[in-house]
Protein backbone atom coordinates (compact mmCIF):
# COMPACT_ATOMS: atom_id res chain seq x y z
CA UNK A 1 0.00 0.00 0.00
CA UNK A 2 1.21 3.33 -0.91
CA UNK A 3 2.86 5.88 1.75
CA UNK A 4 0.37 8.34 1.05
CA UNK A 5 -2.78 5.74 1.79
CA UNK A 6 -1.01 4.99 5.12
CA UNK A 7 -0.90 8.42 6.26
CA UNK A 8 -3.84 9.40 5.04
CA UNK A 9 -5.62 6.57 7.17
CA UNK A 10 -2.92 6.08 10.17
CA UNK A 11 -4.43 8.51 13.38
CA UNK A 12 -2.18 9.66 15.86
CA UNK A 13 -1.28 6.71 18.79
CA UNK A 14 -2.12 3.61 16.36
CA UNK A 15 -0.54 0.58 17.38
CA UNK A 16 1.21 2.05 20.85
CA UNK A 17 2.09 -0.31 23.41
CA UNK A 18 -0.17 -0.55 26.75
CA UNK A 19 0.75 -2.10 29.96
CA UNK A 20 -0.97 -5.74 30.40
CA UNK A 21 -2.47 -4.59 33.76
CA UNK A 22 -4.92 -2.63 31.43
CA UNK A 23 -5.21 -5.21 28.64
CA UNK A 24 -6.35 -7.98 31.26
CA UNK A 25 -9.54 -6.41 32.88
CA UNK A 26 -10.57 -5.23 29.35
CA UNK A 27 -10.28 -8.98 28.29
CA UNK A 28 -12.23 -10.02 31.29
CA UNK A 29 -15.33 -7.71 30.35
CA UNK A 30 -15.70 -7.83 26.58
CA UNK A 31 -15.67 -11.88 27.26
CA UNK A 32 -17.94 -11.71 30.22
CA UNK A 33 -20.62 -9.70 28.31
CA UNK A 34 -19.92 -11.99 25.19
CA UNK A 35 -20.68 -14.83 26.07
CA UNK A 36 -24.00 -12.93 27.98
CA UNK A 37 -24.88 -11.31 24.98
CA UNK A 38 -24.46 -14.21 23.10
CA UNK A 39 -26.61 -16.82 25.43
CA UNK A 40 -29.56 -13.65 25.39
CA UNK A 41 -29.80 -13.19 22.15
CA UNK A 42 -30.38 -16.75 21.64
CA UNK A 43 -32.44 -17.19 23.76
CA UNK A 44 -34.66 -14.64 22.38
CA UNK A 45 -34.18 -15.79 18.72
CA UNK A 46 -35.30 -19.58 20.41
CA UNK A 47 -38.69 -18.02 22.36
CA UNK A 48 -39.60 -16.08 19.32
CA UNK A 49 -39.45 -19.10 16.74
CA UNK A 50 -40.63 -21.97 18.97
CA UNK A 51 -43.45 -20.29 21.46
CA UNK A 52 -46.41 -18.88 19.77
CA UNK A 53 -47.12 -16.77 22.15
CA UNK A 54 -44.35 -14.35 21.56
CA UNK A 55 -45.00 -14.10 17.49
CA UNK A 56 -46.37 -11.01 16.82
CA UNK A 57 -45.05 -8.38 14.03
CA UNK A 58 -43.72 -6.63 16.49
CA UNK A 59 -41.12 -9.48 17.72
CA UNK A 60 -40.37 -9.75 13.83
CA UNK A 61 -38.22 -6.72 14.27
CA UNK A 62 -37.28 -8.01 17.43
CA UNK A 63 -35.72 -11.22 16.65
CA UNK A 64 -34.12 -9.25 12.98
CA UNK A 65 -32.00 -7.00 16.15
CA UNK A 66 -31.19 -9.89 17.78
CA UNK A 67 -29.92 -11.54 14.79
CA UNK A 68 -27.76 -8.26 14.07
CA UNK A 69 -26.17 -8.41 18.07
CA UNK A 70 -25.32 -11.90 17.07
CA UNK A 71 -23.35 -11.30 14.38
CA UNK A 72 -21.78 -8.22 15.86
CA UNK A 73 -20.56 -10.18 18.95
CA UNK A 74 -19.08 -13.59 16.68
CA UNK A 75 -17.68 -11.42 13.95
CA UNK A 76 -16.24 -8.15 15.79
CA UNK A 77 -15.65 -8.94 19.62
CA UNK A 78 -13.05 -12.31 19.11
CA UNK A 79 -10.76 -10.20 16.40
CA UNK A 80 -10.72 -7.14 18.59
CA UNK A 81 -9.84 -8.80 21.41
CA UNK A 82 -7.20 -10.73 19.48
CA UNK A 83 -5.97 -7.11 18.21
CA UNK A 84 -5.95 -6.23 22.15
CA UNK A 85 -3.62 -8.94 23.45
CA UNK A 86 -1.18 -9.74 20.20
CA UNK A 87 -1.28 -5.60 20.13
CA UNK A 88 -0.79 -6.20 16.54
CA UNK A 89 -3.39 -6.82 13.96
CA UNK A 90 -2.49 -10.19 12.44
CA UNK A 91 -6.22 -11.36 10.67
CA UNK A 92 -5.75 -9.68 7.41
CA UNK A 93 -6.47 -7.07 5.19
CA UNK A 94 -10.23 -8.66 3.95
CA UNK A 95 -11.18 -9.29 7.64
CA UNK A 96 -9.82 -5.42 8.83
CA UNK A 97 -12.17 -4.26 6.26
CA UNK A 98 -15.06 -6.92 6.98
CA UNK A 99 -14.67 -6.30 10.94
CA UNK A 100 -15.11 -2.31 10.29
CA UNK A 101 -17.87 -2.54 8.16
CA UNK A 102 -19.93 -4.86 10.57
CA UNK A 103 -19.19 -2.49 13.36
CA UNK A 104 -20.42 0.20 11.38
CA UNK A 105 -23.20 -1.73 9.95
CA UNK A 106 -24.62 -2.98 13.89
CA UNK A 107 -25.28 0.49 14.84
CA UNK A 108 -27.21 1.42 12.04
CA UNK A 109 -29.63 -1.88 11.62
CA UNK A 110 -30.40 -1.62 15.27
CA UNK A 111 -31.56 2.13 14.99
CA UNK A 112 -33.49 1.34 11.60
CA UNK A 113 -35.06 -1.56 13.42
CA UNK A 114 -36.06 0.33 16.24
CA UNK A 115 -37.55 3.38 13.88
CA UNK A 116 -39.81 0.67 11.97
CA UNK A 117 -40.88 -0.68 15.40
CA UNK A 118 -41.79 2.79 16.57
CA UNK A 119 -43.65 3.01 13.31
CA UNK A 120 -45.72 0.05 13.90
CA UNK A 121 -46.55 0.75 17.31
CA UNK A 122 -47.34 4.18 15.88
CA UNK A 123 -50.39 2.10 13.30
CA UNK A 124 -51.41 -0.32 15.52
CA UNK A 125 -52.13 2.36 18.53
CA UNK A 126 -53.60 5.69 16.45
CA UNK A 127 -55.19 3.76 13.20
CA UNK A 128 -56.04 0.53 14.46
CA UNK A 129 -58.70 0.11 11.36
CA UNK A 130 -57.37 2.38 8.70
CA UNK A 131 -53.64 0.44 8.01
CA UNK A 132 -52.31 -2.28 9.70
CA UNK A 133 -48.43 -3.57 9.71
CA UNK A 134 -48.80 -7.07 8.36
CA UNK A 135 -45.73 -9.71 8.74
CA UNK A 136 -45.47 -9.04 4.66
CA UNK A 137 -45.35 -4.90 5.22
CA UNK A 138 -43.01 -6.54 8.11
CA UNK A 139 -40.50 -7.99 6.39
CA UNK A 140 -40.56 -5.99 3.52
CA UNK A 141 -39.45 -3.01 6.51
CA UNK A 142 -36.96 -5.58 7.64
CA UNK A 143 -35.04 -6.28 4.20
CA UNK A 144 -35.22 -2.34 3.69
CA UNK A 145 -33.60 -1.24 6.60
CA UNK A 146 -30.63 -3.96 6.53
CA UNK A 147 -30.34 -2.88 2.78
CA UNK A 148 -30.25 0.84 3.72
CA UNK A 149 -27.84 0.31 6.35
CA UNK A 150 -25.31 -2.12 4.53
CA UNK A 151 -25.55 0.51 1.60
CA UNK A 152 -24.31 3.29 4.01
CA UNK A 153 -21.71 1.28 5.70
CA UNK A 154 -20.37 -0.22 2.40
CA UNK A 155 -18.03 2.50 2.27
CA UNK A 156 -16.04 1.50 5.01
CA UNK A 157 -14.17 -1.32 2.82
CA UNK A 158 -12.75 2.00 0.85
CA UNK A 159 -11.56 3.63 3.93
CA UNK A 160 -10.40 1.43 5.85
CA UNK A 161 -7.32 -1.49 5.58
CA UNK A 162 -4.26 -3.21 7.01
CA UNK A 163 -1.51 -0.48 7.65
CA UNK A 164 1.89 -1.11 8.28
CA UNK A 165 3.69 1.04 10.83
CA UNK A 166 6.72 1.06 12.61
CA UNK A 167 6.93 0.80 16.10
CA UNK A 168 9.54 2.46 19.05
CA UNK A 169 11.68 -0.39 18.88
CA UNK A 170 12.03 0.61 14.83
CA UNK A 171 9.91 -2.97 13.65
CA UNK A 172 7.28 -3.23 11.33
CA UNK A 173 3.86 -3.66 12.91
CA UNK A 174 0.40 -4.46 11.18
CA UNK A 175 -2.80 -2.50 12.71
CA UNK A 176 -6.37 -1.96 11.57
CA UNK A 177 -7.35 1.69 12.27
CA UNK A 178 -10.20 2.59 14.34
CA UNK A 179 -11.28 6.02 12.71
CA UNK A 180 -10.72 7.46 9.45
CA UNK A 181 -8.13 10.21 9.70
CA UNK A 182 -9.84 13.24 8.61
CA UNK A 183 -6.54 15.00 7.09
CA UNK A 184 -8.34 15.61 3.98
CA UNK A 185 -11.89 16.39 3.28
CA UNK A 186 -13.04 13.08 2.19
CA UNK A 187 -12.73 11.62 5.47
CA UNK A 188 -13.82 14.19 7.72
CA UNK A 189 -16.80 14.12 5.17
CA UNK A 190 -17.36 10.56 5.25
CA UNK A 191 -17.17 10.39 9.24
CA UNK A 192 -20.16 13.54 9.54
CA UNK A 193 -22.06 12.07 7.50
CA UNK A 194 -21.64 8.81 8.51
CA UNK A 195 -22.97 10.09 12.47
CA UNK A 196 -25.84 11.86 10.62
CA UNK A 197 -27.17 9.24 8.45
CA UNK A 198 -26.50 6.26 10.77
CA UNK A 199 -27.85 7.79 14.41
CA UNK A 200 -29.07 11.61 13.71
CA UNK A 201 -31.73 10.70 11.04
CA UNK A 202 -33.19 7.79 12.92
CA UNK A 203 -32.95 9.09 16.29
CA UNK A 204 -35.24 12.16 15.25
CA UNK A 205 -37.90 9.56 13.53
CA UNK A 206 -37.68 7.65 16.81
CA UNK A 207 -38.31 10.73 18.90
CA UNK A 208 -41.13 12.45 16.71
CA UNK A 209 -42.67 8.89 16.44
CA UNK A 210 -42.79 8.33 20.25
CA UNK A 211 -43.93 11.66 21.21
CA UNK A 212 -46.85 11.39 19.17
CA UNK A 213 -47.78 8.36 20.81
CA UNK A 214 -47.28 9.67 24.38
CA UNK A 215 -49.55 13.17 23.46
CA UNK A 216 -51.97 10.45 21.99
CA UNK A 217 -52.17 7.74 25.04
CA UNK A 218 -51.80 11.40 27.40
CA UNK A 219 -55.01 12.96 25.94
CA UNK A 220 -57.21 9.89 25.10
CA UNK A 221 -56.77 9.04 28.89
CA UNK A 222 -58.21 12.11 30.04
CA UNK A 223 -60.25 12.39 27.26
CA UNK A 224 -62.30 9.17 29.01
CA UNK A 225 -61.43 10.18 32.12
CA UNK A 226 -63.84 13.45 31.24
CA UNK A 227 -66.18 11.48 29.99
CA UNK A 228 -66.38 8.36 31.49
CA UNK A 229 -66.13 6.60 28.20
CA UNK A 230 -63.28 3.72 28.85
CA UNK A 231 -63.87 2.06 25.86
CA UNK A 232 -62.41 4.86 23.73
CA UNK A 233 -59.19 3.89 25.93
CA UNK A 234 -55.79 2.31 24.65
CA UNK A 235 -55.60 -1.05 25.76
CA UNK A 236 -53.67 -1.29 29.12
CA UNK A 237 -51.50 -4.28 27.32
CA UNK A 238 -50.08 -2.05 24.39
CA UNK A 239 -49.99 0.90 26.71
CA UNK A 240 -47.37 -1.68 28.96
CA UNK A 241 -45.28 -2.90 25.89
CA UNK A 242 -45.13 0.49 24.34
CA UNK A 243 -43.27 1.74 27.55
CA UNK A 244 -40.83 -1.50 27.25
CA UNK A 245 -40.21 -0.60 23.51
CA UNK A 246 -39.66 2.83 24.53
CA UNK A 247 -37.55 2.06 27.86
CA UNK A 248 -35.57 -0.06 25.20
CA UNK A 249 -34.96 2.95 22.70
CA UNK A 250 -33.65 4.80 24.95
CA UNK A 251 -31.25 2.89 26.31
CA UNK A 252 -30.03 1.54 23.26
CA UNK A 253 -29.50 5.15 21.89
CA UNK A 254 -27.76 6.32 25.32
CA UNK A 255 -25.53 2.98 24.95
CA UNK A 256 -24.62 4.22 21.19
CA UNK A 257 -24.02 7.52 21.51
CA UNK A 258 -20.40 7.92 22.94
CA UNK A 259 -19.38 5.72 19.88
CA UNK A 260 -20.90 8.35 17.72
CA UNK A 261 -19.67 11.62 19.89
CA UNK A 262 -16.16 10.01 19.32
CA UNK A 263 -16.24 9.20 15.78
CA UNK A 264 -17.96 13.19 14.96
CA UNK A 265 -15.30 14.59 17.60
CA UNK A 266 -12.06 12.79 15.37
CA UNK A 267 -13.81 14.06 12.47
CA UNK A 268 -14.01 17.43 13.87
CA UNK A 269 -11.17 18.01 16.52
CA UNK A 270 -8.72 15.81 14.34
CA UNK A 271 -6.46 15.09 17.93
CA UNK A 272 -2.78 14.37 17.41
CA UNK A 273 -2.65 12.00 20.39
CA UNK A 274 -5.96 9.66 20.11
CA UNK A 275 -6.29 6.76 23.20
CA UNK A 276 -7.24 3.25 22.53
CA UNK A 277 -8.61 3.25 25.32
CA UNK A 278 -11.36 5.39 24.75
CA UNK A 279 -12.21 3.31 21.41
CA UNK A 280 -12.21 0.24 24.00
CA UNK A 281 -15.12 1.74 26.21
CA UNK A 282 -17.26 2.48 23.34
CA UNK A 283 -16.73 -0.98 22.12
CA UNK A 284 -17.82 -2.10 25.49
CA UNK A 285 -20.65 -0.03 25.70
CA UNK A 286 -21.72 -1.19 22.22
CA UNK A 287 -21.48 -5.10 23.63
CA UNK A 288 -23.60 -3.49 26.56
CA UNK A 289 -26.12 -2.72 24.53
CA UNK A 290 -27.06 -6.40 22.92
CA UNK A 291 -27.20 -7.54 26.47
CA UNK A 292 -29.50 -4.89 27.31
CA UNK A 293 -32.06 -5.78 25.03
CA UNK A 294 -32.93 -9.37 26.49
CA UNK A 295 -33.03 -7.99 29.99
CA UNK A 296 -35.59 -5.58 28.79
CA UNK A 297 -37.76 -7.88 27.33
CA UNK A 298 -37.19 -10.85 30.66
CA UNK A 299 -37.87 -7.62 33.27
CA UNK A 300 -40.69 -6.17 30.97
CA UNK A 301 -42.19 -9.20 28.89
CA UNK A 302 -44.38 -11.53 30.90
CA UNK A 303 -45.11 -13.35 27.89
CA UNK A 304 -41.70 -13.54 26.79
CA UNK A 305 -40.91 -15.26 30.24
CA UNK A 306 -43.84 -17.50 29.49
CA UNK A 307 -42.46 -18.87 26.83
CA UNK A 308 -39.02 -19.22 28.12
CA UNK A 309 -40.97 -21.71 30.74
CA UNK A 310 -42.61 -23.37 27.30
CA UNK A 311 -39.96 -23.54 25.84
CA UNK A 312 -37.62 -24.92 28.55
CA UNK A 313 -40.70 -27.27 30.04
CA UNK A 314 -40.98 -25.51 33.07
CA UNK A 315 -44.45 -24.43 32.78
CA UNK A 316 -47.16 -25.61 35.11
CA UNK A 317 -48.37 -27.59 32.70
CA UNK A 318 -45.17 -29.06 31.62
CA UNK A 319 -45.03 -28.73 28.07
CA UNK A 320 -48.21 -31.20 27.99
CA UNK A 321 -50.69 -28.65 26.70
CA UNK A 322 -49.47 -29.59 22.82
CA UNK A 323 -51.99 -32.40 22.21
CA UNK A 324 -54.97 -30.03 23.55
CA UNK A 325 -53.62 -26.86 21.46
CA UNK A 326 -50.16 -25.88 20.30
CA UNK A 327 -48.08 -23.48 21.75
CA UNK A 328 -44.98 -24.23 21.13
CA UNK A 329 -43.62 -26.75 18.23
CA UNK A 330 -42.00 -29.73 19.42
CA UNK A 331 -38.28 -30.39 18.23
CA UNK A 332 -36.89 -33.83 17.68
CA UNK A 333 -35.57 -34.16 21.12
CA UNK A 334 -38.69 -33.26 23.11
CA UNK A 335 -40.52 -36.08 20.93
CA UNK A 336 -37.25 -38.09 21.94
CA UNK A 337 -37.83 -38.12 25.52
CA UNK A 338 -41.71 -38.25 25.45
CA UNK A 339 -42.74 -34.83 26.41
CA UNK A 340 -46.55 -34.89 25.54
CA UNK A 341 -49.72 -36.11 27.06
CA UNK A 342 -48.71 -38.07 30.35
CA UNK A 343 -51.79 -41.07 29.94
CA UNK A 344 -52.87 -42.74 32.89
CA UNK A 345 -52.08 -40.50 35.62
CA UNK A 346 -54.09 -41.04 38.48
CA UNK A 347 -53.25 -37.54 40.23
CA UNK A 348 -56.07 -35.04 40.26
CA UNK A 349 -53.91 -32.29 39.04
CA UNK A 350 -52.75 -34.15 36.00
CA UNK A 351 -52.82 -32.14 32.46
CA UNK A 352 -54.69 -35.19 31.35
CA UNK A 353 -57.57 -34.46 33.32
CA UNK A 354 -57.09 -30.95 33.61
CA UNK A 355 -58.39 -30.38 30.04
CA UNK A 356 -60.70 -32.97 29.84
CA UNK A 357 -64.35 -31.98 29.42
CA UNK A 358 -66.11 -34.84 30.26
CA UNK A 359 -64.74 -34.93 33.90
CA UNK A 360 -65.88 -31.12 34.03
CA UNK A 361 -68.99 -32.10 32.13
CA UNK A 362 -70.15 -34.79 34.38
CA UNK A 363 -69.66 -32.96 37.77
CA UNK A 364 -72.22 -30.93 36.74
CA UNK A 365 -74.96 -33.28 36.06
CA UNK A 366 -77.42 -34.38 38.86
CA UNK A 367 -76.73 -38.87 39.54
CA UNK A 368 -80.00 -40.61 38.46
CA UNK A 369 -80.56 -43.29 40.94
CA UNK A 370 -82.65 -46.84 39.01
CA UNK A 371 -86.21 -46.01 40.86
CA UNK A 372 -86.60 -42.26 39.52
CA UNK A 373 -88.48 -41.80 35.78
CA UNK A 374 -86.37 -41.41 33.09
CA UNK A 375 -88.52 -39.22 31.13
CA UNK A 376 -88.64 -34.90 31.15
CA UNK A 377 -91.58 -32.95 31.31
Amino acid sequence: MPASNQSFLRPAGLGEDRPIIQIVPEIMILGTIWCLSIIGNLLVCIVIYRSRRVQSTTNYFVITCACADLVFVCVVIPLICGRIIMNEWLFGDFLCRCVRFVQSVFPSVTLYILASIAIDRYYTIIYPLSFKVTREIAKRMIIISCLVACLLSSFSFYFYHEVVIMSNANTSKSVCPTYVNPQYAVGAGFSISFVILQYVIPVMMIGFIYSRLVRFIWRSGEYCLRFKRTTNSVPRTKVKMLKMLIFMTIVTMVLFLPSFIFTLWVAMRSPEIMNPTIFIVCLILLLFATVAKPLIYTCYNSNFRRGCKEVFCMSSSRCYRSSTYVITTASALSKKNHVGVMKGSSDRNSPTKAFDRSIQEDKNIWPIHSGMPTTYL
